[in-house]
């Protein structure tokens, strides 16, 4: 019986030993920052600031595999023209990417378009869906779109939009 005991208590040393030095893959952490954004652009500025017309909201994505970051640029975001500080949280919901994008305060009876710039971290080189939440877009298209980092590393993807404060420059 010691035996066995002894045989038992070896075996299982060895079997944990083993499953201790198996490679692990690590998982990466996801994180996301809001980088930099520009200063209120504002009716033919808008146009001359940017190659994007104002009618426009794209996003643009550079995907860096060395240290498993998207980098993302929101062309034409729009917000309050005072909206204090503008903000952007980040959560990765299986394979859905969700940018919500918000201000602190709306300070004048005005609005208008911004640049944003944004980092994610622990990205890799699979199949997302990007969805940017914005805070007024009201009833126009979402900025939603599929993202497959296996065949694609940069690129652009834009939706039309009309209602101000979007199109401007096409009223002057």
């Amino acid at each position: 019986m010691k035996t066995f005991l002894k045989i038992f208590a070896i075996s299982i040393f060895v079997a944990a030993f083993i499953s201790a030095c198996e490679s692990v893959t690590p998982q990466l952490e996801f994180s996301g920052k809001l980088i930099s954004r520009t200063d209120c652009k504002s009716g033919e500025l808008s146009v001359v600031e940017s190659v994007t017309t104002d009618t426009l909201s794209c996003i643009e994505y550079e995907f860096e595999s060395g240290d498993n970051s998207l980098h993302l640029k929101h062309v034409n975001s729009g917000f309050n023209c005072c909206p204090g500080e503008i903000f952007s949280s980040f959560k990765l919901n299986n394979d859905t990417i969700i940018v919500t994008e918000s201000e602190r305060e709306p300070g004048c009876k005005c609005n208008c378009l911004f640049d944003l710039e944004m980092e994610i971290k622990g990205i890799t080189n699979r199949v997302y869906q990007i969805k940017i939440i914005e805070p007024y877009i009201g009833e126009q298209e979402k900025l939603s779109f599929t993202l497959d980092l296996t065949k694609v590393k940069e690129g652009s993807v834009c939706v039309t939009r009309k209602q101000y404060p979007w199109g401007m420059s096409q009223i002057n």
